[in-house]
């Protein structure tokens, strides 16, 4: 209907250049009859639209970012291996120098010897210098270096420390005694902590004034035999 219209429009006013009347050229293009009628008005189809990709990961992708982080891994390993041995010495030096400090309070709060020994049953002392499973605090009333009873037991560790540390004391000097004045007889006492490959990580130390100390050691010492 409406190109009807314009047509009757072109054909009274062939001149119209403005208003509601169609151009010369409009009218030029409508009066032709190779040019149907539903042409002139219907909406260019204007596909803009990307070129769709599928989704998800190639072959490719996944095996170079499969390569990435197997690289990565094997870098950060070493490190992480060091950081965790050495949460490992700390918790053991952050032991042995809470129990020594113990011994020391008890020996004098009870005014008698107290000795801290290396124990694998909770019940006697070790007779060699490796303290890896354990250890416990006794009162030494008599100064034979052993519990005579039950009653005499303060505290016992078993296996307070993890598998994978090794603490040995320094030769000659298999247990600690406090005396009833805080102070510890007989020489300084050492107990090395090492790893698994024989390397000295951390040493606690006490001396004659009966208090410990530690201290960490120089990457790549050798535990001590």
């Amino acid at each position: 209907m409406y190109a009807r219209a314009m047509r009757a429009a072109c054909a009274e006013n062939p001149g119209a250049t403005h208003g509601h009347f169609p151009t010369p050229a409009a009218c030029a293009v409508r009066s032709r009859p190779d040019v149907p009628e539903r042409s002139l008005y219907a909406p260019r189809n204007r596909n803009t639209a990307m070129p769709h990709r599928p989704a998800g990961f190639t072959l490719v992708e996944l095996i170079i970012t499969c390569a990435i982080l197997a690289i990565a891994t094997g870098a950060a390993l070493p490190s992480l291996s060091g950081l965790v041995e050495h949460h490992r010495a700390n918790a053991a030096v952050s032991a042995l120098t809470s129990q020594m400090q113990l011994a020391r309070a008890a020996a004098v709060s009870r005014n008698h010897r107290t000795v801290l020994c290396p124990s694998a049953d909770g019940s006697s002392c070790l007779s060699g210098s490796d303290w890896s499973g354990g250890w416990m605090l006794f009162v030494d009333d008599d100064g034979n270096r052993r519990p005579d009873a039950g009653e005499d037991i303060l505290r016992v560790e078993q296996t307070p420390t993890s598998r994978h540390l090794r603490i040995a004391s320094s030769g000659g000097r298999q247990q600690l005694r406090y005396l009833p004045d805080g102070s510890s007889a007989g020489s300084n006492l050492t107990l090395s902590i090492c790893n698994p490959r024989g390397q000295l990580l951390a040493r606690v130390i006490v001396n004659n004034v009966g208090r410990p100390r530690s201290e960490r050691a120089v990457p790549g010492a050798a535990c001590p035999a």
